[in-house]
Protein backbone atom coordinates (compact mmCIF):
# COMPACT_ATOMS: atom_id res chain seq x y z
CA UNK A 1 0.00 0.00 0.00
CA UNK A 2 2.03 2.83 -1.41
CA UNK A 3 0.64 5.80 0.48
CA UNK A 4 -0.31 4.29 3.82
CA UNK A 5 1.04 6.18 6.81
CA UNK A 6 0.37 4.13 9.92
CA UNK A 7 -2.78 2.10 10.42
CA UNK A 8 -4.56 1.17 7.16
CA UNK A 9 -7.96 2.72 6.64
CA UNK A 10 -10.98 0.46 6.29
CA UNK A 11 -12.33 -0.42 2.88
CA UNK A 12 -15.16 1.57 1.33
CA UNK A 13 -18.64 0.75 2.58
CA UNK A 14 -22.12 1.83 1.48
CA UNK A 15 -23.18 5.20 2.88
CA UNK A 16 -26.80 6.26 3.14
CA UNK A 17 -28.38 9.52 4.22
CA UNK A 18 -30.51 8.95 7.36
CA UNK A 19 -34.26 8.63 7.04
CA UNK A 20 -34.63 11.92 8.92
CA UNK A 21 -32.77 13.83 6.19
CA UNK A 22 -35.10 16.45 4.69
CA UNK A 23 -34.50 18.48 1.55
CA UNK A 24 -35.01 22.24 1.61
CA UNK A 25 -36.99 21.77 -1.59
CA UNK A 26 -39.78 19.82 0.11
CA UNK A 27 -43.24 21.30 -0.39
CA UNK A 28 -43.25 22.67 3.16
CA UNK A 29 -40.44 23.56 5.56
CA UNK A 30 -40.97 23.33 9.31
CA UNK A 31 -39.62 25.57 12.05
CA UNK A 32 -36.28 23.74 12.26
CA UNK A 33 -35.92 23.96 8.49
CA UNK A 34 -36.48 27.72 8.60
CA UNK A 35 -33.85 28.11 11.32
CA UNK A 36 -31.48 25.95 9.28
CA UNK A 37 -32.11 28.06 6.18
CA UNK A 38 -31.41 31.27 8.11
CA UNK A 39 -28.16 29.78 9.40
CA UNK A 40 -27.06 28.89 5.87
CA UNK A 41 -27.85 32.41 4.68
CA UNK A 42 -25.71 33.80 7.52
CA UNK A 43 -22.83 31.66 6.20
CA UNK A 44 -23.23 33.05 2.69
CA UNK A 45 -24.76 29.84 1.33
CA UNK A 46 -27.06 30.51 -1.64
CA UNK A 47 -30.06 28.61 -3.00
CA UNK A 48 -27.80 27.52 -5.85
CA UNK A 49 -25.35 26.03 -3.33
CA UNK A 50 -28.18 24.25 -1.51
CA UNK A 51 -29.38 22.73 -4.78
CA UNK A 52 -25.93 21.84 -6.12
CA UNK A 53 -24.72 20.09 -2.98
CA UNK A 54 -28.14 18.71 -2.02
CA UNK A 55 -27.88 20.31 1.42
CA UNK A 56 -30.65 19.30 3.81
CA UNK A 57 -31.50 19.21 7.50
CA UNK A 58 -32.88 16.90 10.19
CA UNK A 59 -35.75 17.67 12.53
CA UNK A 60 -35.39 14.46 14.55
CA UNK A 61 -33.16 11.46 15.12
CA UNK A 62 -29.42 11.30 15.76
CA UNK A 63 -28.79 14.47 13.73
CA UNK A 64 -31.70 16.50 15.08
CA UNK A 65 -31.41 20.28 14.61
CA UNK A 66 -28.52 19.85 12.18
CA UNK A 67 -27.75 20.88 8.64
CA UNK A 68 -26.55 17.93 6.56
CA UNK A 69 -24.13 18.23 3.63
CA UNK A 70 -23.69 15.04 1.59
CA UNK A 71 -20.57 14.21 -0.41
CA UNK A 72 -20.92 12.19 -3.62
CA UNK A 73 -18.37 10.05 -5.42
CA UNK A 74 -17.65 10.19 -9.15
CA UNK A 75 -20.65 7.92 -9.81
CA UNK A 76 -23.07 10.09 -7.87
CA UNK A 77 -23.27 7.82 -4.83
CA UNK A 78 -23.08 9.19 -1.29
CA UNK A 79 -19.61 8.49 0.13
CA UNK A 80 -19.75 10.67 3.26
CA UNK A 81 -21.78 13.38 4.94
CA UNK A 82 -21.08 16.09 7.47
CA UNK A 83 -23.50 17.93 9.75
CA UNK A 84 -23.49 21.23 11.58
CA UNK A 85 -25.78 22.23 14.43
CA UNK A 86 -27.99 25.19 13.64
CA UNK A 87 -27.27 26.38 17.20
CA UNK A 88 -23.95 27.60 18.57
CA UNK A 89 -24.51 26.68 22.22
CA UNK A 90 -23.85 22.96 21.75
CA UNK A 91 -20.79 20.89 22.65
CA UNK A 92 -20.51 19.20 19.25
CA UNK A 93 -21.09 21.75 16.50
CA UNK A 94 -19.87 19.39 13.77
CA UNK A 95 -20.63 15.67 13.51
CA UNK A 96 -19.53 13.54 10.55
CA UNK A 97 -20.88 10.23 9.32
CA UNK A 98 -19.24 7.28 11.07
CA UNK A 99 -17.70 5.64 8.01
CA UNK A 100 -14.24 5.36 6.50
CA UNK A 101 -12.61 8.63 5.48
CA UNK A 102 -10.72 6.87 2.69
CA UNK A 103 -12.82 8.80 0.19
CA UNK A 104 -12.55 11.93 -1.93
CA UNK A 105 -14.82 14.68 -0.67
CA UNK A 106 -17.12 16.23 -3.31
CA UNK A 107 -15.56 13.91 -5.90
CA UNK A 108 -18.59 14.31 -8.16
CA UNK A 109 -17.54 17.92 -8.87
CA UNK A 110 -13.80 17.26 -9.19
CA UNK A 111 -11.82 17.80 -12.40
CA UNK A 112 -8.23 16.55 -12.32
CA UNK A 113 -6.97 18.63 -15.23
CA UNK A 114 -7.50 21.90 -13.33
CA UNK A 115 -5.93 23.24 -10.10
CA UNK A 116 -7.38 21.56 -7.01
CA UNK A 117 -7.84 23.24 -3.63
CA UNK A 118 -7.75 21.21 -0.42
CA UNK A 119 -9.72 22.48 2.59
CA UNK A 120 -10.82 21.02 5.92
CA UNK A 121 -14.60 21.10 5.81
CA UNK A 122 -17.62 21.16 3.54
CA UNK A 123 -18.48 24.83 4.16
CA UNK A 124 -14.94 25.81 3.15
CA UNK A 125 -15.20 23.80 -0.07
CA UNK A 126 -18.52 25.42 -0.90
CA UNK A 127 -16.99 28.86 -0.33
CA UNK A 128 -14.08 28.03 -2.66
CA UNK A 129 -16.63 26.86 -5.28
CA UNK A 130 -14.14 25.74 -7.92
CA UNK A 131 -12.59 22.26 -7.76
CA UNK A 132 -12.36 22.16 -3.96
CA UNK A 133 -11.95 18.95 -1.94
CA UNK A 134 -13.01 18.89 1.72
CA UNK A 135 -10.73 16.54 3.66
CA UNK A 136 -13.21 16.27 6.55
CA UNK A 137 -10.15 16.59 8.74
CA UNK A 138 -6.53 17.62 8.39
CA UNK A 139 -4.97 14.88 6.25
CA UNK A 140 -5.36 13.41 2.78
CA UNK A 141 -6.91 9.98 2.36
CA UNK A 142 -4.98 7.26 0.59
CA UNK A 143 -7.54 7.34 -2.21
CA UNK A 144 -7.03 11.06 -2.75
CA UNK A 145 -3.25 10.65 -2.84
CA UNK A 146 -3.54 7.86 -5.38
CA UNK A 147 -5.88 9.82 -7.65
CA UNK A 148 -3.77 12.98 -7.54
CA UNK A 149 -0.71 11.06 -8.68
CA UNK A 150 -2.37 8.71 -11.16
CA UNK A 151 -4.26 11.59 -12.81
CA UNK A 152 -1.05 13.61 -13.12
CA UNK A 153 -2.51 16.62 -11.31
CA UNK A 154 -0.39 19.70 -12.00
CA UNK A 155 -1.33 22.15 -9.24
CA UNK A 156 -2.78 21.94 -5.72
CA UNK A 157 -3.59 24.72 -3.24
CA UNK A 158 -3.48 23.68 0.43
CA UNK A 159 -5.85 25.89 2.45
CA UNK A 160 -6.19 24.43 5.95
CA UNK A 161 -6.74 26.36 9.18
CA UNK A 162 -3.75 28.00 10.88
CA UNK A 163 -3.83 25.46 13.72
CA UNK A 164 -3.23 22.73 11.15
CA UNK A 165 0.10 24.08 9.87
CA UNK A 166 2.01 20.88 10.69
CA UNK A 167 -0.61 18.87 8.84
CA UNK A 168 -0.43 21.28 5.90
CA UNK A 169 3.34 20.83 5.77
CA UNK A 170 2.97 17.03 5.56
CA UNK A 171 0.52 17.42 2.69
CA UNK A 172 2.81 19.87 0.89
CA UNK A 173 5.80 17.52 1.28
CA UNK A 174 3.85 14.73 -0.38
CA UNK A 175 2.70 16.96 -3.23
CA UNK A 176 6.12 18.44 -3.97
CA UNK A 177 7.78 15.00 -3.85
CA UNK A 178 5.32 13.94 -6.54
CA UNK A 179 6.14 16.94 -8.75
CA UNK A 180 2.86 18.73 -8.11
CA UNK A 181 3.06 22.52 -8.08
CA UNK A 182 1.97 23.47 -4.57
CA UNK A 183 0.78 26.56 -2.73
CA UNK A 184 0.57 26.66 1.06
CA UNK A 185 -2.14 29.26 1.63
CA UNK A 186 -2.59 30.89 5.04
CA UNK A 187 -5.66 32.96 5.81
CA UNK A 188 -4.57 34.68 9.03
CA UNK A 189 -6.64 32.63 11.45
CA UNK A 190 -9.82 32.57 9.39
CA UNK A 191 -11.22 30.05 6.93
CA UNK A 192 -12.71 30.38 3.43
CA UNK A 193 -16.29 30.19 4.66
CA UNK A 194 -15.65 33.19 6.93
CA UNK A 195 -13.92 35.53 4.49
CA UNK A 196 -15.79 34.53 1.34
CA UNK A 197 -15.01 33.64 -2.25
CA UNK A 198 -13.40 36.84 -3.52
CA UNK A 199 -11.03 37.44 -0.60
CA UNK A 200 -10.04 33.77 -0.41
CA UNK A 201 -9.15 33.62 -4.08
CA UNK A 202 -7.32 36.92 -3.84
CA UNK A 203 -5.08 35.37 -1.17
CA UNK A 204 -4.68 32.11 -3.10
CA UNK A 205 -3.70 33.92 -6.29
CA UNK A 206 -1.16 36.12 -4.48
CA UNK A 207 0.45 33.21 -2.60
CA UNK A 208 3.80 32.15 -4.14
CA UNK A 209 4.45 28.60 -5.28
CA UNK A 210 6.15 26.53 -2.58
CA UNK A 211 9.46 24.74 -3.00
CA UNK A 212 11.44 22.48 -0.66
CA UNK A 213 13.67 25.33 0.51
CA UNK A 214 10.71 27.52 1.49
CA UNK A 215 9.00 24.55 3.08
CA UNK A 216 12.10 23.78 5.15
CA UNK A 217 12.21 27.37 6.43
CA UNK A 218 8.59 27.09 7.55
CA UNK A 219 9.30 23.79 9.32
CA UNK A 220 12.27 25.09 11.30
CA UNK A 221 10.31 28.19 12.33
CA UNK A 222 7.69 26.11 14.17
Amino acid sequence: QLFNEGKPESTAEPVFLPDEYTSFFESSIGTIGKHALNYLKSRGITKYDILRYNIGYCESGQYKDRIMIPSYDSNGRVNFFSTRSIYDNVSMKYVNSKVSKDIIGFELFLTYDRPITLVEGAFDAIAIRTNAVPLFGKSMSNKLKTELVSNNVKHVNVVLDNDALKDSIKICEFLIKNNITTKLVQLDGKDPSEIGFDKTWGIINSTPVLDFESLFKIKISL
